[in-house]
Formats: C-alpha cells, sequence, structure tokens
C-alpha cells in the first residue's frame, strides 16, 4: 500500500508537471526512491505508480472551473457550464471504465469504492443531487441548474441648496453565479463546483491507498 502522504506529494508534482511529462515523470520517481529510502525499504519497480487518468480529468475540471468563473454574464457561460459539469461527471466515467484496467488490485478497489458510494445514497449530496443530477439534466434535457445574477451599483446622487446636482462615481458591476433549485438552492455556484472537485480528489485518494 503506498502511504496517502506520498499519494498528496504525487499528485501535486504531476498536477504541476502535466504540460511536462519527462519533468512530471522525473519527479514522481525522485518522490518514489525518497519514500523509499525514508522507509528504509529497497526501490523496486512495484513503487511505480501509475496516474490515475480519472485525474487528469480531475485537472481539466479546474480549469474549467477558472474558464467558467472568467466567463461572467457573457453568453459564453451556458457552454462553459455545460463542458464543466460533463467533465465533472467524466471523473468517474473515466475511473471505471479506463483506471479499472490498470491491474486488477486497481479493479477491485475502485468496485470497492463505487459499491460504497451505491450503498450510501443518497450521501453524499454532493454527488448525487448535483454532479449526477446536474448532468443528467444538461446533457438529456438541456435544462440548466445555474443562473447568473448582475448587481449594478448606480453612484449616489447629490442635490445643493442652489439647486444643481450631481452624481458620485457609480460602485462595481458585479456577477454572481447560484444554484436554482434543489438541495444546493441558492448557493454560490462556484463553491458547489468547488466541493464537487473535492469530493473526487477525496474519492480518488481512496482508492488509490487501498492498492
Amino acid at each position: 500500500m503506498v502511504p496517502q502522504s506520498y499519494l498528496i506529494e504525487t499528485t501535486t508534482i504531476m498536477a504541476l508537471g502535466s504540460k511536462n511529462l519527462n519533468v512530471c515523470d522525473t519527479a514522481r520517481n525522485r518522490l518514489i526512491r525518497s519514500y523509499a529510502d525514508r522507509s528504509k525499504h529497497c526501490y523496486t519497480a512495484e513503487w511505480r505508480v501509475r496516474m490515475l487518468r480519472a485525474r487528469e480529468v480531475l485537472a481539466d475540471c479546474e480549469l474549467a472551473l477558472a474558464d467558467f468563473e472568467a466567463a461572467g454574464p457573457t453568453p459564453y457561460w451556458r457552454t462553459r457550464w455545460t463542458g464543466l459539469v460533463a467533465l465533472l461527471r467524466s471523473v468517474g466515467h473515466v475511473l471505471h471504465k479506463v483506471d479499472a484496467g490498470q491491474s486488477g488490485d486497481m479493479k477491485k478497489a475502485i468496485a470497492a469504492e463505487w459499491d460504497r458510494l451505491s450503498k450510501s445514497k443518497p450521501e453524499p449530496r454532493i454527488f448525487w443531487d448535483f454532479i449526477e443530477e446536474e448532468r443528467n439534466n444538461i446533457l438529456k434535457a438541456y435544462e440548466f441548474g445555474a443562473g447568473m445574477n448582475t448587481t449594478v451599483r448606480p453612484g449616489a446622487a447629490h442635490l445643493s441648496f442652489s439647486g444643481e446636482s450631481s452624481e458620485g462615481p457609480s460602485g462595481t458591476t458585479t456577477y454572481e453565479s447560484f444554484i436554482r433549485s434543489g438541495t444546493f438552492a441558492e448557493r454560490d455556484a462556484l463553491e458547489v463546483c468547488r466541493g464537487a472537485i473535492a469530493f473526487w480528489r477525496d474519492f480518488l485518494n481512496k482508492v488509490e491507498t487501498s492498492t
């Protein structure tokens, strides 16, 4: 079993080095050797842990979230929300259909976590009521659970004793995304998505630490 502290370090290196596979592999192998030395184990090929493909999808979820936030009130926010929601659900699909083929142990670990998730329904709500439900709403009915609020702050008007009027500078116009209905109604859509990303990060950690 690979310790979680190692997995967290490795995941960080992989995320930072995802643009450069050679750097990524070198850093990963250096971490493996380092942990082996600290634990007084011999470095063998068994310490090589392949990066879950699902982690690549999860990294793209974070990019898609930043992209959605940047879209603001433009017409692009709906298409970016669609992409983000699809990616959030794809983490599980890729884990189940791609990563399970790495090895027999990996397949068992993934199956065990999916079984626990299925048996715990309707908890955790972030998966069943958001990741799963919002994906179905959009991809099967093209209905959006998210909306966008725009707050305009006009400048204050001033009227002098002489009858002259003036207007102060206007405040900053802000835009807030929100969930329209359901379990997460009126919650900040960005925060809900961050919760979904955290859910998958924890789920993948459990899979990796049990193999």
